[in-house]
């Protein structure tokens, strides 16, 4: 959220993490960017103005505030990623805040000490968010993305914070101020103040320091939902007989469509609630005169009835035939195991254990919002492991399942002719062999994406370079295609903004898509290749602030240019030299100066300057200049690397 120079942007965006090979924190957290390595620019936590920063935390913070998140550089339209399974509570719109087009999504995550906690991912695109008019609190998942990076003026970045608590608690003053705090407000010491950080943490720090939990799949399971739908039982429908009793709630303090299903510690107090509930329900059909409709099974909200009454086998008319109510009281009949059986709906869920504890969470995924939903419950998160999964699309009825694999991979030219060396600027082919393995064709396309490293091996961050679609009526069971995608230097997702040495993978059914019967043979990567570069710098101009009088001190100014390629070094060396009378035969170095890369992309133009004690001795001197003495950069012509220039140094004595 400041202004950042164009060499730090571009060296900050250079590789940006992707849902393959995200980093983590040894905690378990998901970096937001999905790399472990980013800038902050003026963004870091605390970070102050110019007025009350230390020159080594340059570069400051807007004048007259400071900054209670961590920024972390990286590309417009790049993912943002959840730190950790949660529920998106909130949607802020300022754009004012966020820049134009560009939002901030809440979202209310847990520690494995069931803790929860709120974080902030700000500066995302707010056409790739839920609309006002259609925004529920919804699930995201850990590792996966929330949302797009959109565009800021002063370098593209995520804005990322965290504060303890609810969003929806008494945590109010955590609503507003989320990047920029008055100077005003700062106090010494500011952390651990709620007044001076807004109630917010470190959040790096926070991610490094604590841990999300994790589920073991125990499997889908046939389950009874009872208690006018506020309890699930596993094992049977009769509460006392039941092997796992679950506290069941939809929805929370804002409209959600996520169940919360918990294990209950005390089943026999859970049993007796559950007595108590069938109870008032035997009560209102003994009023009806026997009838007990569907709404009344599931529960008497109303939100319980529009979301789940639909998919429910419950009797809905004439109860009085079936459990004769005029044999016993409603509260003799609220105990027997017959009448307990009948009040039940029964649903299909996904069970989990929660690791490192004796609970277990349920998760309903046959009614409205909660296919495939886990369930978020704020006592007893969890996360799914690492490699989980809960698309429930299962195999085909002959249990026979597709296999597309990636069986080699390449680098070629737009020529469609393979090569390993491609000029910087040039467009870039990444090329794929995709082979169904399987005993049944793939169901339908399947999504290919190529993800870039820098150097020669992979990294644990690799840039996501794009994707395109295989045909599924190329890949029945036995076949193999081809594919190929291709970038240039125009688009935004060229390999790099610099020549070098990268590697490449192919990751087909990236986005898991389809089922399939073996998912570990989808990546093939290590693929070395390298951008070129071809440079050509000159020195164009070169001259002297002033006079050479012996023994004053002059600045000699020179103007680089770059024609040619950006380079690959972080930097390029120039060096000056003087030969004269003073000197003797030989040239002599009077200095150095750095020009940085970023700052010599093609077309750039630099002005570079170096101050000296002009020599006593009369007579004529030369001073000399040259750009990559040292043969840095890697350019076909040097005939402009050079520049000198003559002046005298008068006698005296006259």
């Amino acid at each position: 959220m400041k202004a950042i120079s164009r060499f730090i942007l571009m060296i900050a965006c250079l590789f940006v993490n992707v849902v393959y090979a995200l980093d983590r924190t040894d905690t378990g957290f998901y970096y937001p960017i999905g790399t472990a390595n980013f800038d902050s620019g003026g963004g870091t936590w605390l970070g102050r103005d110019s007025a009350h920063e230390r020159p080594e935390e340059a570069p400051p913070y807007f004048n007259g505030f400071y900054h209670i998140g961590v920024d972390m550089l990286t590309a417009k339209g790049n993912d943002a990623y959840a730190v950790a399974d949660g529920t998106a509570v909130y949607i802020s719109r300022d754009s004012k805040s966020w820049g134009s087009g560009n939002c901030a999504l809440v979202v209310e995550h847990w520690t494995n000490h069931k803790e929860v906690f709120t974080a902030v991912y700000g500066h995302l695109q707010c056409d790739k968010l839920p609309s006002s008019a259609s925004f529920r609190a919804y699930q995201v998942y850990a590792g996966k993305s929330v949302g797009k990076i959109g565009r800021w003026d002063d370098g593209d970045h995520l804005h990322f914070a965290v504060h303890y608590g609810s969003f929806n608690g008494s945590n109010s003053i955590a609503r507003s101020g989320w990047g920029m705090m008055p100077n005003s407000s700062w106090t010494d010491p500011c952390n651990g103040n709620d007044k001076c950080t807004n109630t917010f943490t470190d959040p790096v720090f926070f991610l490094k320091t604590h841990s999300p939990a994790s589920l073991t799949s125990e499997g889908e399971k046939t389950l009874a939902q009872v208690g006018g739908g506020t309890y699930v039982l596993d094992g049977s429908p009769w509460c006392r007989q039941a092997g796992h009793v679950y506290l069941v709630a939809i929805g929370g303090d804002l409209d959600s469509s996520l169940t919360i299903a918990e294990e209950e510690a005390d089943k026999m107090l859970a049993c007796q609630k559950i007595d108590e509930i069938n109870e008032r329900i035997i009560r209102i059909g003994q009023d009806n005169g026997g009838t007990i409709s569907a709404s009344q099974v599931v529960g008497k909200d109303g939100d319980n009835q529009s979301i789940v009454s639909s998919f429910l086998s419950v009797i809905t008319s004439a109860f009085h035939e079936v459990i004769a109510l005029t044999v016993g009281t409603p509260t003799a009949l609220a105990l027997e195991p017959f009448v307990q059986r009948k009040l039940v709906s029964y649903r299909k869920g996904q069970v989990y254990r929660i690791d490192g504890t004796d609970k277990r969470i349920v998760i309903l995924t046959d009614g409205p919002g909660q296919n495939g939903d886990k369930a978020i419950d704020k006592t007893a998160y969890a996360e799914s492991k690492e490699g989980g999964t809960y698309n429930l699309g299962g195999s085909s009825a002959s249990g026979k399942r597709p296999d597309p694999a990636v069986t080699d991979i390449w680098t070629e030219r737009s020529s469609g002719n393979k090569h390993d060396a491609i000029g910087f600027g040039s467009t870039v082919c990444f090329g794929a062999t995709i082979k169904n393995k399987g005993k049944a064709d793939v169901p339908k396309d399947v999504k290919l994406s190529f993800f870039v490293s820098k150097g020669n091996r992979e990294d644990k961050h690799p840039r996501h370079a794009g994707y395109t679609m295989v045909k599924a009526k190329n890949l029945r069971s036995g076949d193999k295609t081809k594919a190929v995608f291709c970038i240039n230097a125009r688009e935004d997702d060229y390999p790099s903004a610099y020549p070098g040495t990268f590697n490449f993978g192919a990751h087909v059914n990236s986005d898991g898509a389809i089922t399939e019967s073996d998912p570990n043979n989808n990546w093939m990567g290590g693929y070395v290749f390298t951008l070129t570069e071809n440079a050509k710098l000159t020195l164009s101009q070169f001259w002297l602030s002033d006079t050479p009088k012996g023994g004053n001190t002059v600045t000699a100014f020179v103007t680089v240019r770059n024609t040619g390629t950006p380079f690959g070094s972080d930097k390029v060396n120039i060096q000056y030299r003087i030969a004269g009378p003073q000197y003797g035969e030989d040239p002599i170095i009077l200095g150095f100066d750095q020009v940085k890369r970023g700052n010599l992309r093609t077309g750039d133009t630099r002005y570079e300057e170096l101050s000296f004690v002009t020599p006593t001795m009369p007579g004529t001197y030369v001073l000399m200049a040259e750009i990559d003495y040292d043969h840095r950069v890697t350019e076909s012509d040097r005939s402009g690397n050079t520049a000198t220039l003559s002046f005298s140094i008068p006698d005296p004595g006259g």
